[in-house]
């Protein structure tokens, strides 16, 4: 807690230098290369060999332009049919993954889609934070919304709910030095913040990486992973997940 708060006085003392900022922050803009979103299904199954007559896995993810594809050709390069292909060895079990990803989205739109988007689900993954990163979305709000987002799926379920981390972006190809740097303290804020909200609430985890961004791991945009970022990425987190399906397994 002390950590945060001490993130946070240091983040409010850097606001005067955003000014300076803005220039660069225009043409990254105007520069960076718009991807499309990843053409290909939203629903796929995952068959497991093994488990033909067990109850697939249904895996539904939410989130911004990760998990819509965007810097691959196809959802099925994308990140989470790479969530889905790590973790089906993990769990020996078949996998029914939904995608809803929206390119652009921040997290308060994501809360207000929640209820109509929600359908059945063993485990719900949930990927955002960068464009709240850059629209400078207030931590209140952030906290607020992670709350409400945490409320409105254990409503609909009682399955593990897991977030991955908000992304380094001080390490983003995309992105000059000093804006980069001041990026990445915000989205360092962010995942404590999460930290912070998932600790608080049962059944709800932060997935951890170390997402150190390498030559090959991005995108043409600088911004976006590229199918290796993807499978790496979800590498990383799905031995995480699997620990907690397993661990909820029936004995038998």
């Amino acid at each position: 807690m002390l950590r945060l708060h001490l993130l946070k006085i240091l983040w409010v003392c850097s606001l005067p230098l955003l000014i300076l900022f803005l220039p660069q922050a225009i043409g990254v803009k105007r520069k960076t290369i718009r991807l499309p979103s990843a053409s290909g299904p939203r629903e796929q199954l995952l068959t497991h060999p093994s488990a033909q007559t067990a109850q697939p896995l249904m895996l539904l993810h939410y989130g911004e332009s990760t998990v819509d594809g965007v810097g691959v050709a196809n959802t099925k390069m994308g990140f989470t049919a790479q969530i889905a292909m790590s973790l089906q060895p993990q769990i020996n079990r078949s996998i029914h993954f939904v995608i809803r990803g929206q390119n652009g989205i921040k997290l308060k739109a994501l809360v207000e889609q929640l209820p109509i988007q929600t359908q059945h689900w063993d485990v719900a993954i949930i990927t955002m934070g960068v464009n709240d990163c850059k629209g400078l979305t207030p931590i209140t709000q952030w906290r607020k919304q992670l709350e409400a987002c945490i409320s409105i799926l254990q409503q609909q379920q009682s399955g593990p709910i897991f977030f991955t981390q908000v992304p380094p972006m001080a390490q983003f190809p995309a992105l000059p030095a000093p804006l980069k740097y001041l990026l990445g303290l915000r989205s360092y804020v962010l995942n404590l913040v999460i930290q912070q909200v998932c600790q608080a609430h049962n059944n709800v985890y932060l997935l951890h990486g170390d997402l150190n961004i390498e030559p090959g791991m991005m995108a043409e945009d600088g911004f976006h992973p590229s199918e290796k970022g993807y499978k790496d990425w979800a590498k990383q987190i799905t031995p995480s997940i699997a620990g907690i399906i397993n661990k909820a397994k029936p004995n038998t």
